[in-house]
């Protein structure tokens, strides 16, 4: 189950302004799992996290880059558009808690073209009381599930506050990438690298809404309750 809220409003005022984003859309909602909320706040709770804690790792936050923040790409579950996607394999990675699987095209795991959301993948493996087709591939899913979930990309380098506003907008995962070719302009503040020639570029690792609220709070778990991606 996924629900769509504001976190605490005047607390995420707050964060906006530390993290000088102001002019954000107040409107636009954060999208986090039920239970991964809930533990967030029991966190908070049980850790006696006051107000001035939150502020001060915010703060830190803004000397933070994207790779300081990502989860390494090789401790991230990948699957070819190419796979399968049958029902013994979603059991197996809902159990190793993989709730999110990025997809990459053929054998070229640095071209990301999507993200499979396997709560998404089941509800469709459920829906009017029909298994899942055996023939049916990560590839397929994407472009049936292509207007539910959204990725985006952003550079190692880019500071936090100015990737954060793709994670609020609903973008389920931003793909971490470094630039092969030299140095290049870190005053852009596009970090989608989709229309760009990927090539240039080596995906390094993964970043999602939970990753940035362990940054404030600690660790605290997804939407199956596991820390663990193998």
């Amino acid at each position: 189950m996924v629900v769509t809220l504001p976190i605490s409003y005047p607390l995420s005022k707050l964060l906006d302004r530390i993290l000088g984003q102001e002019n954000a859309d107040e409107s636009a909602p954060i999208e986090i799992g039920s239970v991964q909320l809930e533990a967030l706040l029991d966190e908070g709770i049980d850790d006696g996290l006051g107000m001035m804690n939150v502020v001060q790792k915010t703060l830190e936050l803004r000397k933070k880059r994207a790779e300081d923040v990502m989860t390494p790409i090789e401790k991230v579950k990948m699957i070819s558009d190419t796979q399968p996607v049958t029902q013994s394999f979603l059991m197996t990675a809902y159990e190793k808690g993989h709730s999110r699987l990025p997809v990459y095209e053929k054998d070229n795991t640095n071209k990301i073209c999507g993200v499979l959301n396997i709560t998404d993948v089941m509800l469709l493996m459920d829906d009017g009381g029909r298994g899942l087709d055996t023939d049916l591939t990560a590839g397929t899913l994407l472009s049936v599930l292509e207007k539910r979930r959204k990725h985006c990309f952003a550079l190692n380098s880019l500071p936090v506050q100015q990737f954060m506003s793709e994670l609020q907008r609903g973008c389920t995962m931003a793909i971490v990438v470094e630039y092969i070719g030299g140095e290049i302009d870190e005053s852009s503040e596009n970090s989608d690298k989709e229309e760009e020639d990927q090539e240039s570029y080596k995906v390094i690792g993964i970043i999602t809404l939970e990753d940035y609220m362990e940054e404030i709070i600690g660790e605290i778990s997804d939407e199956k309750d596991k820390k663990d991606i193998e």
